[in-house]
């Protein structure tokens, strides 16, 4: 359905002779989690929910050109302006993607992204690699009920957890990159995480600092 609509527009803009004219973006607010690991619906840090489609087409843009390097979709806002010779409002942070589409600048350093009681990180490291640090700042066991489904009759879909949580994931390669495995809890990534913990909002950065320091001491005494 979505498909030819799409097309019905694209048709229109072909016969007014505007296609060649027009920037093109097809993208999404959020994904789904649809089951996996266990979990349904949107709004959590996990690829399904939080990885969503971006597609650019339109004037000095090459053709089947893919970029695998993160970026967000709070820069389309920014994109639109430029396109449109706009300048960005004072307290806009929001950036243009033409130069990177054009092949002109490099992609952003880092994505940053949240919602609710977590915030995330996600910075190409290199060629192969792409981490994603998360931070649970945790939540009262009063504000987890808020979160909670009074209809569930199970927990697949759990609240936000009640205490401080740091996890950091490789996302990068294949078609299907996993996050199952929280390379902290294998003691690996202390100094990659302590430079993406630097780039979340000061609250996430203090209450996730001392996970960080709590989870690599235990490491000590295990070597120990």
């Amino acid at each position: 359905a979505h498909g030819g609509l799409i097309g019905r527009f694209l048709d229109y803009l072909n016969v007014s002779g505007e296609l060649e004219n027009t920037l093109i973006v097809i993208t999404a607010d959020h994904g789904e989690m649809l089951g996996d690991y266990n979990l349904f619906q949107k709004a959590k840090p996990q690829d399904g929910s939080a990885r969503v489609p971006l597609i650019v087409a339109g004037p000095g843009i090459t053709a089947g050109k893919i970029i695998e390097a993160p970026v967000t979709n709070l820069d389309i806002v920014g994109t639109f302006l430029d396109v449109a010779g706009a300048e960005l409002a004072a307290n806009m942070t929001t950036r243009s993607l033409l130069p990177l589409l054009h092949g002109e600048a490099a992609p952003p350093d880092v994505v940053l992204s949240g919602y609710s009681t977590w915030r995330m990180a996600v910075k190409q490291m290199n060629a192969t690699s792409t981490l994603k640090l998360v931070c649970y700042k945790g939540t009262s066991d009063a504000e987890a009920l808020l979160y909670a489904d009074p209809d569930a009759s199970s927990t697949i879909d759990a609240p936000p957890p009640t205490t401080t949580k740091l996890l950091l994931y490789e996302v990068s390669g294949g078609s299907r990159p996993s996050e199952a495995v929280d390379l902290l809890s294998q003691f690996v990534g202390k100094t990659e995480a302590a430079a993406l913990l630097r780039e979340l909002p000061e609250a996430y950065q203090k209450a996730c600092k001392s996970k960080l320091l709590e989870l690599f001491s235990d490491a000590a005494t295990v070597v120990v």
